[in-house]
Parts: C-alpha cells; sequence; structure tokens
C-alpha cells in the first residue's frame, strides 16, 4: 500500500504564525491555489480512498483532491490538530512572551510542554497513529490512499512509523500542501518521499513550512 500524506494548505493564521489547534480556519487564497496545484499533481494517480481531517483547512485540501479522482472524501476519526487550548488564537510571539518556559520546552521537548487545556501530545501520537493504522486495514494492500490532515499530526504519525525518538519532531520539515509518502507491506512502514513540494515550485506558489 502507498499512502500519501498530505499537509494541508495555507492560512491566514499560518502566514501570521498563529497557533490554530482545533480552531476551525479555512484555506486562504494562496492555499486554495496550493490545493488546486496538489489536486493537479495527484490528476493521474489511481487513488482508491482519501480520508481528511474534519477541520475546514485539511476538508477543502482533500476535496481539491477528490474533485479531479472522482471521490468523495471520508472523515478520519483521530486526524484532527492537536488542540493548544490557552494557546490557540495567540501567535507565537504573544506565546513566548505570556509562557516562556512552557514556550521555551515546546521548541526543544514538546513531550515535556505542559500547555493550559491542551492535549498531551503523546495521546495525540497514539490517537492519530491508531486512525492511520483503521483506514490501512480498511483498504486492500495494493491500493493508494490519500490522507490529508496537519503538520503536529503528521509529524507524529511519521514518527511512530519511522520508530524515531521524541527528540525528532523538530527534525520533520512539512511546508502547506507538501505531500509524504510511505509504502506498508503489511510488517512495516518505509518512506518513499518527505514533503515534496514540486507542484507548488512548477507553479511559483508561496509555501511557508509553519
Amino acid at each position: 500500500m502507498e499512502l500519501i500524506l498530505v499537509r494541508h494548505g495555507q492560512t491566514q493564521w499560518n502566514r501570521e504564525q498563529i497557533f490554530r489547534g482545533a480552531k476551525d480556519i479555512e484555506l486562504d487564497k494562496t492555499g486554495r491555489k496550493q490545493a488546486e496545484a496538489l489536486g493537479a499533481r495527484l490528476k493521474s494517480r489511481k487513488i482508491e480512498a482519501i480520508y481528511s481531517s474534519s477541520l475546514k483547512r485539511a476538508m477543502s485540501t482533500a476535496e481539491a483532491i477528490a474533485r479531479l479522482q472522482g471521490l468523495p472524501v471520508m472523515v478520519g476519526p483521530g486526524l484532527v490538530d492537536m488542540c493548544f487550548g490557552d494557546w490557540e488564537g495567540m501567535s507565537h510571539q504573544e506565546v513566548r512572551q505570556k509562557y516562556p518556559k512552557q514556550y521555551k520546552i515546546w521548541r526543544e521537548n514538546p513531550w515535556k510542554a505542559k500547555i493550559p487545556g491542551a492535549s498531551k501530545i503523546k495521546d495525540i501520537q497514539a490517537q492519530s497513529f491508531k486512525a492511520v493504522m483503521g483506514l490501512v486495514s480498511d483498504n486492500p494492500l495494493e491500493s493508494t490512499v490519500v490522507v490529508v490532515t496537519h503538520r503536529v499530526i503528521l509529524k507524529l504519525i511519521l514518527m511512530k512509523m519511522l520508530n524515531m525518538e521524541p527528540e525528532g519532531f523538530w527534525s520533520i520539515k512539512l511546508s502547506s500542501c507538501g505531500l509524504t509518502t510511505v509504502e506498508w507491506d503489511g510488517k512495516r512502514f518505509v518512506l518513499t518521499c518527505l514533503n515534496d513540494t514540486g507542484h507548488l515550485e512548477d507553479r511559483n506558489i508561496t509555501q511557508i513550512d509553519f
């Protein structure tokens, strides 16, 4: 099985470096262009199923792919972004000023960060990986499946797939509407492509990593 893992397109809050989490933010104009470019990139691929986080920014990205495939978008339980509690809606600069100690821990070792009202990152990793394994079991081994979700969720899924230690969280770069592919042979996952943004570069579409 090939899994095509997609980070959703850009939103205004991405551009302004605001913590999004469970807030249901729409794609901005650039984000919609990114999604369309990704849909065109995947148009010639034979895709059997498309799953998405229920949040609008992910669903809109998934729908841009699905329209050209003639497929529905299925909501994948466990793919919604991590809740950042009191930090949601605040910029990184604001959080750095108001919660300097916890922000520093988040940037150095997210597993030890205690964000007021936020989900525990280890719980989110277990939940999101369980969701992926569920959709893997629901589709034939020879199929190609698209999963559209969020940066934090994708990082955690990839870390689990590749048996990475917690320190590896910030070692994975995932751009808006970048695609990552992994293969599943029934026993293990193999990373085959990481953060491919060629479809955006070809059209000179802005991409951001935040």
